[in-house]
């Protein structure tokens, strides 16, 4: 966990001031906003999985793609009005319309697909986000509504690789934040390089398979996460 949190701070302390204009102000704070709320369940779930809290920190994983996947929607797709919809202030009748409005994930999916088509944003963002679409959100649905996953997790326990695989993943969806907070920066991508570089020197806590993990942490003395 340690280690973790040494990779995610080094990659935000590389994040300097976010330049915005009475105009663009609106659509910054939002991506913001829900970059921050990302972030929070970051910091959740390492504090639940270092008290062994795993079903938790399972679950949060769902949380933490999907705020941070709106968070992208947001800066690099949404309409102004629907980014001026989400600073009206909460009433009942507010709520039931704006969340009306909101897309969902395979939405937003496809609509970043087309901001890929326009040039506007690198692809492999994308593709990550569809990866753990794929692979961990039918998962951790089930982890969130107390389904199978979760049942028997809490029965049979976890090997030690998922635990790792559960941190690695929350740290993988905490450097696409990093990343887009760092594009957020300047729009000539200097500000990604070092951000870029801590991915590198901190590779074993970014997400792998369970094989990979066993070789990676099994088979040598490493620092732990």
């Amino acid at each position: 966990m340690a280690k973790s949190e040494e990779f995610c701070n080094a990659m935000f302390r590389e994040i300097k001031k976010i330049p915005c204009t009475d105009e663009t102000e609106p659509r910054i704070s939002a991506t913001l906003i829900m970059a921050d709320i990302s972030s929070e369940h970051h910091s959740a779930i390492l504090t639940l999985a270092r008290n062994g809290n795993f079903i938790s920190s399972t679950s949060l994983l769902r949380l933490q793609y999907e705020a941070l996947l709106r968070a992208y929607w947001l800066y690099w797709y949404a309409k102004d009005e629907r980014v001026d919809a989400l600073h009206q202030p909460i009433s009942e009748q507010n709520v039931k319309k704006i969340e009306n409005w909101m897309p969902n994930i395979t939405e937003m999916l496809a609509d970043l697909n087309k901001a890929v088509d326009t040039g506007k944003l690198p692809k492999k963002a994308v593709q990550l986000f569809q990866e753990f679409r794929e692979r961990h959100i039918k998962p951790t649905n089930s982890f969130i509504h107390g389904g199978m996953h979760a049942f028997n997790r809490q029965r049979d326990g976890y090997i030690e690789p998922m635990l790792i695989q559960i941190v690695q993943n929350s740290n993988g969806i905490q450097t696409l934040n990093a990343m887009l907070q760092g594009t957020m920066c300047d729009g000539s991508g200097l500000s990604l390089f070092p951000i870029v570089q801590m991915q590198y020197l901190y590779m074993d806590c970014l997400p792998m398979d369970l094989d990979k993990i066993i070789q990676e942490f099994y088979s040598k003395e490493v620092t732990s996460l």
